[in-house]
């Protein structure tokens, strides 16, 4: 195997002439969910030059990527069906090999109509054991155009060597150990990318607690918990609910001596759930999570019970207490301080123990519960901290991890693949070029997106958010947030609060969330959201063959009535929209084509 170092401008474009499958190209770690590895040695891109290696049609044949956990990145060839000579050209199949552990990220992207290739591909994901384990077809990477290519994202639930397999449409049953053992439809080039990353040195996207220990009431939640989660669809749910286990106990659990947890609460804690795990650092390397402290218990209350962090040998310290500032939980618990986020810098490397715990304080009646997300750890080559005090933070060419803490700070994405963390104060924080991850934190703040596909939370406070020029996840959080969704197929929820949304150009989907939202739609298709008991929202600007309600139940259940200010739509005599400007009449004549 040849290695030459190229410059980037001398990879060969897609389809060029003379083709074959000799030019896969490595390209340095690309992180597309704009979250962080645990470690990333990027490479200086080069070319790789291998010898044809047709037939590629089984598992024994693969072609090697090169990718694997310790090996994270990127793997692109361009390649074809229909150039072995042992099958009928359209039942070709192209398989690649890479190795993932448990919670391993793998995205597969599939390009071939953008350069009038005759393909109609499918792709197929499959274990060591030949298992399908997931697959695509007509379903395009986010941010692309509709057509017939295909995209997988899958998170590796187990460690094992995974097989993508490239075919044309119709041919979905071929058995990956026999070739030519399917039928295809059609034969042309494409363009795969394919990208492994680390998630964080232990989050919870396995969906359940691999890697970690656990005591108490422990349970992975999805956003159907009614909390959305800050990184990809899982989070860990702590209660000290049924289930939970003595404060002797945790303390056992987490290695803490006797009366420790005690001694930070300011009285007597009696049950609560933890969870810990073992990580290995380098000096100035920064622990990251986000949690967020739900409770049923009065705020503020002599009942104080707390959450708390506990990292070996350096710091055992309280998160949040009944005396925080709560807001209304969407969740089983009835009030909640929404996400935060907490940070902690090494300064020695070495292995630690992380625990994390809910606890009671002085009684076992009344319940609350903690959510984690996004437990990673940033390298120190990475991280930016900034103090308590107001500041501007400047990101670099590469992909940063800047935390904003205390103060009105003033942020900047810059280039690469960033993730931002505003923290407390009023912040304003600014995307880059790239796709960025933006967490405005407590505070009124200013966040603006820039380019690249973006997923911005603006936390507690009153934000005014700003999407970019793609297709951008817009969270708002509590506070009565003003968000512009701007270009792109935008995706914006309003959380809890009265807020103000527009939409932009694109197709958005809006859920307004709790509270009394006013939105005003765009030029696009747009999709609305009316949930009930979440409040009455006032939509403007509605276009009849534009605009879709999405309302859960039977049509049957609505009512619509013009009203003072627009039309009136009520399911089981609740308001849930007015909408401005518009009579019943234009609902009811056409109310399968305006609701889903």
């Amino acid at each position: 195997m040849d290695f030459d170092f190229i410059l980037p401008e001398l990879i060969l474009n897609p389809g060029e002439e003379p083709f074959d499958e000799e030019e896969p190209v490595f390209t340095s770690p690309g992180f597309p969910s704009g979250e962080e590895p645990f470690e990333s040695n990027p490479p200086d891109e080069l070319t790789v030059t291998v010898e044809e290696n047709e037939p590629n049609d089984t598992i024994s044949q693969a072609i090697t990527t090169n990718l694997s956990s310790t090996n994270p990145g990127n793997f692109f060839l361009s390649s074809q069906i229909g150039n072995n000579p042992d099958v009928p050209p359209s039942d070709d199949v192209d398989i690649y090999e890479l190795q993932l552990d448990a919670g391993d990220r793998l995205t597969i992207d599939i390009d071939s109509a953008e350069f009038a290739s005759g393909l109609d591909p499918i792709l197929r994901l499959f274990d060591s054991a030949g298992n399908e384990l997931a697959v695509s077809d007509d379903n395009p990477a986010p941010g692309e155009p509709f057509t017939l290519d295909s995209f997988i994202d899958f998170f590796a639930t187990a460690t094992d060597n995974y097989y993508v397999g490239v075919s044309s449409f119709a041919n979905f049953s071929y058995n990956p150990f026999i070739a030519g053992s399917g039928f295809g439809s059609s034969t042309g080039t494409y363009d795969i990318d394919i990208t492994v990353e680390v998630i964080g040195n232990g989050g919870f996207e396995t969906g359940d607690f691999t890697a970690w220990g656990t005591i108490g009431d422990a349970s992975i939640q999805t956003a159907e918990f009614g909390a959305v989660p800050t990184q990809g669809d899982f989070q860990a749910l702590l209660t000290t609910g049924v289930g939970s286990v003595s404060d002797n106990t945790l303390e056992s659990f987490l290695g803490l001596n006797s009366g420790d947890i005690d001694s930070i609460g300011n009285g007597d804690a009696t049950e609560g759930s933890a969870l810990q795990k073992t990580i290995t650092v380098e000096a100035g390397d920064v622990l990251s999570f986000d949690f967020n402290f739900l409770t049923n218990e009065g705020t503020p209350t002599f009942f104080n019970d707390f959450a708390f962090v506990f990292i070996t040998s350096n710091t055992l310290s309280e998160l949040a207490d009944t005396n925080s500032f709560f807001e209304l939980s969407p969740t089983v618990f009835s009030e909640e301080t929404d996400y935060d986020n907490f940070t902690f810098e090494f300064s020695a490397g070495g292995t630690y123990t992380v625990g994390i715990g809910v606890v009671d304080l002085q009684d076992t009646v009344v319940d609350s519960g903690l959510l984690v997300d996004d437990f990673k750890i940033v390298s120190a080559s990475e991280a930016m901290l900034g103090t308590e005090d107001s500041e501007s933070l400047f990101g670099t060419v590469g992909d940063d991890t800047i935390f904003g803490k205390g103060g009105n700070d003033q942020i900047f994405g810059s280039e690469g693949m960033n993730t931002l963390y505003g923290g407390a104060g009023d912040d304003t924080m600014y995307g880059g070029s790239q796709a960025d991850t933006m967490y405005g934190g407590a505070g009124n703040d200013a966040i603006f997106a820039a380019e690249g596909e973006n997923i911005v939370f603006g936390g507690a406070g009153d934000d005014t958010m700003y999407g970019g020029s793609q297709a951008d996840t817009i969270y708002g959080g509590f506070g009565n947030d003003l968000i512009f969704a701007a270009e792109g197929d935008n995706i914006v929820f309003g959380g809890a609060g009265d807020d103000t949304i527009y939409t932009g150009s694109g197709n958005d989907k809006i859920v307004g969330g709790f509270g009394n939202d006013i939105i005003w739609l765009g030029g696009g298709q747009d999709i609305v959201v009316l949930e009930a008991g979440k409040g009455i929202d006032t939509i403007n600007n509605f276009q009849l063959g534009q605009t879709t309600f999405d309302v859960s139940g039977n049509l049957n259940e609505l009512s619509i009535v013009d009203g003072a200010n627009g039309a009136e739509i009520s399911q089981f005599g609740e308001l849930l929209a007015v909408v401005s400007w518009q009579s019943a009449s234009t609902f009811i004549d056409n109310i399968d084509t305006v609701f889903a």
